[in-house]
């Protein structure tokens, strides 16, 4: 066991896992502790969601799933997250960025802050399946209403999320947008996922900023965000707000197969 609060380590995931009155709970599965301790730090701010569907009544690294409304629904598990590698996309992000057309930002809409373009994937499956409510959302991710709210924006900056009420209740569904990237197979969504950052500005400089230095500079990145009016009050906000950015340039590069050791190679 680590010396983490709430965190074991069994079968070499790092699983976060807490014991309340009525039964033990797993609140997710990860490579590493830092991911770990991440994700139990979110729950400590936001509240563990105690839902009977996430107690733990047999071995702890078997995989579940909870059924929403009648549709069941594999819970969010980043360790279990593998993209397959293809050669291809360096060459397809390439050319993605020679045609790319800027759309116009919304004041209307924040800045992202969702760090993990993953679950942001795994969300957009899932309304694919079916519309959701915050509260279908939060179950399936095992996150707090501040998450949700995180990653649903995410959805709206990038134009493939819409909300509606019914019932006095706030649903979620995929736009036309939406619904055309998350029907392709893995390897466009992905993407068209790229294109939906791209087609942002101050996104795309950013992008050609981390390509031409060979690195992903968090100081980089606030300096490019500080030329826009982008209605972020301080500079905490604005700095945890160049995380997010800077893990999402890490993902395109990642399928690109553009770490370390190679950077220099593409640019």
């Amino acid at each position: 066991m680590t010396s983490e609060e709430y965190i074991i380590l069994s079968e070499e995931k790092y699983i976060v896992t807490r014991t309340f009155d009525n039964g033990k709970y797993i609140f997710g599965r990860f490579d590493t502790l830092e991911e770990a301790i991440k994700k139990r730090d979110e729950l400590d701010y936001d509240g563990w969601p105690l839902y009977d569907e996430f107690l733990v009544d047999k071995e702890i690294n078997e995989p579940h799933v909870i059924k929403i409304n009648g549709e069941y629904y594999e819970v969010y598990d980043p360790s279990k997250i593998k993209i397959a590698n293809n050669p291809n996309y360096k060459r397809d992000v390439m050319n993605l960025v020679e045609n790319i057309e800027f759309i116009e930002d919304s004041s209307n809409i924040p800045f992202p802050q969702s760090d993990d373009l993953n679950r942001f994937i795994f969300i957009g499956q899932n309304l694919l399946k079916k519309d959701m409510s915050k509260e279908d959302i939060k179950q399936s991710n095992q996150i707090g209403n501040r998450i949700v709210n995180m990653y649903t924006s995410t959805g709206f900056y990038f134009h493939v999320f819409e909300k509606y009420k019914k019932d006095n209740k706030v649903y979620y569904k995929l736009s036309d947008k939406g619904r055309h990237i998350f029907e392709l197979n893995e390897y466009d969504r992905n993407l068209n996922i790229c294109k939906c950052i791209l087609e942002h500005e101050i996104l795309y400089r950013i992008f050609m900023d981390s390509l031409s230095n060979s690195s992903i500079s968090k100081n980089n990145i606030v300096n490019i965000m500080l030329e826009y009016d982008l209605n972020l009050k301080s500079m905490v906000t604005i700095e945890r707000r160049a995380g997010c950015i800077s893990s999402w340039m890490h993902w395109i590069f990642n399928l690109m197969d553009f770490d370390k050791s190679n950077q220099s190679t593409l640019c």
